[in-house]
């Protein structure tokens, strides 16, 4: 089926995008250039626009955010035939989530009831039990207020990091599914199936070799404990009384900064943005994520040296190290900047204005949140720290909005479902009742 030029004109950027998400399929940051990532693109628009052309579907409903070019690309496509196409974005507060159905921005969502539980005297008493002692558990130490995925994720990049670790699994894997990695079919003998890209073969075929596959992670692996002991090695004490913004970096690749940060997944460009529209005599702090270097992660697709260079040698940065209190670092600086991350809600409950340059549940919160979007959102940075004054009332009155706005649930590999303590049949429910308040669905 041919491309209609018209839909890539208008999504050219997008494009862009889509091509920038294949970086995970890219293990050695070699083996899958422009031009073949450029035809992959193009060869999922063909495919779903027959797709759409035969199936002609009302909806389509997505457990997550398009992040992956296959659904990406399907993304763009629905927005180009007005078809809805409907995901759901998680939030930190006891997996309540929203149904969504656009990767910029979240919209008016959360403005009417904000607006009305501002008015209230104690907006609070909106706000559920659980909300609160989250809040608590936020202005806290930072050991006590760690994420459990990240805990869960030190855990297992232990696991990962160790030889005998690794031949445990393995052997497990054997073990369990015998014919799928002994027999005539099977990985050992044709090769895994897996997303990557091999440097001599299209993307179409690229089987990889149980042991080529098994050398080309190890190698992924070094690779990223190099990088972050070079990493490290360009970072530099914190003075005393100093003027700072800290940005914290995300973990890429992942859909918090492609799609959900568009133009600003480049993290560069957003320490820029900063820059650019700070006083001279303020710095920017620049927080490595540790997920970036995880044994078990795909962090190498999506870092290089020359990015630490290059950020280091300019005097109004300073790389912190990965060993250094998040909280601390929060409560130092004079903003906390990130694209779109949880570390800013961990700031707008510790008192300190968040800049960000992406979609995330919270951008609405006018009161503590400035989302950047252009050249002209950047350049209200500076007035927007100088004349921030924290508002215990506003952010309460905003966490109630959410709470009313949001719905709980596990959906999405089953993330939460031990905390969450929900019947399937509650869940499902809650999926239902968020879809038809949000886009009217008739029964």
């Amino acid at each position: 089926m041919s491309i209609d030029t018209d839909f890539l004109r208008k999504y050219a950027s997008e494009e862009l995008i889509a091509i920038k998400m294949m970086d995970r399929m890219d293990l050695d940051r070699r083996s899958f250039n422009f031009m073949e990532r450029q035809r992959h693109f193009r060869n999922y628009v063909r495919h779903w626009m027959a797709a759409i052309e035969l199936l002609k579907p009302d909806c389509v409903i997505s457990p997550v955010m398009p992040h992956r070019v296959f659904d990406y690309t399907l993304y763009l496509l629905c927005q180009w035939h007005h078809i809805p196409y409907v995901f759901f974005d998680h939030t930190p507060l006891s997996n309540r989530f929203i149904a969504m159905d656009n990767v910029m921005n979240i919209g008016d969502l959360f403005q009417k009831e904000y607006q009305s539980f501002i008015k209230e005297e104690h907006p609070e008493a909106f706000v559920s039990q659980d909300i609160k002692d989250k809040i608590t558990k936020l202005r806290g130490d930072y050991k006590s207020a760690e994420p459990e995925y990240m805990k869960k994720q030190a855990i297992a990049n232990k696991r990962s990091s160790s030889y005998f670790g690794k031949f445990s699994r393995l052997a497990s894997k054997v073990l369990k599914k015998g014919d799928y990695y002994l027999g005539k079919e099977g990985v050992f003998i044709v090769g895994l199936d897996n997303y990557y890209k091999r440097e001599d073969r299209r993307i179409e075929d690229g089987k990889y070799p149980f042991v080529r596959f098994a050398r080309k992670k190890l190698q992924a692996q070094k690779y990223m404990k190099r990088l972050r002991v070079y990493y490290e090695s360009k970072t530099s004490d914190i003075p005393e009384n100093e003027k700072f913004v800290i940005y914290f970096m995300h973990y890429q690749p992942e859909a918090t900064t492609c799609p959900a940060a568009n133009i600003y997944v480049d993290q560069q460009l957003c320490i820029d943005t900063l820059l650019r529209n700070l006083p001279s005599d303020y710095k920017v702090y620049v927080k490595e994520h540790p997920s970036q270097f995880a044994a078990r992660m795909e962090g190498n697709t999506s870092r290089m040296s020359m990015l630490y260079d290059d950020l280091a040698k300019n005097k109004r940065v300073r790389l912190v190290s990965l060993t250094k209190d998040s909280f601390s670092l929060i409560e130092k600086a004079s903003a906390v900047a990130t694209g779109t991350g949880t570390v800013g809600f961990e700031a707008m409950v510790r008192e300190k204005p968040v800049i960000i340059f992406g979609f995330s549940w919270y951008e609405n919160y006018d009161k503590g949140v400035l989302r950047i979007m252009d050249s002209a959102s950047a350049s209200k940075i500076n007035s927007f720290i100088e004349n921030y004054s924290y508002d215990e009332h506003a952010l309460m009155a905003y966490l109630a909005a959410v709470d009313k706005g949001t719905k709980k649930a596990y959906y999405y590999q089953a993330v939460g479902k031990d905390a969450l303590q929900l019947s399937e049949d509650e869940c499902v429910e809650n999926i239902i009742d968020s879809l038809n308040s949000k886009f009217h669905f008739s029964d």
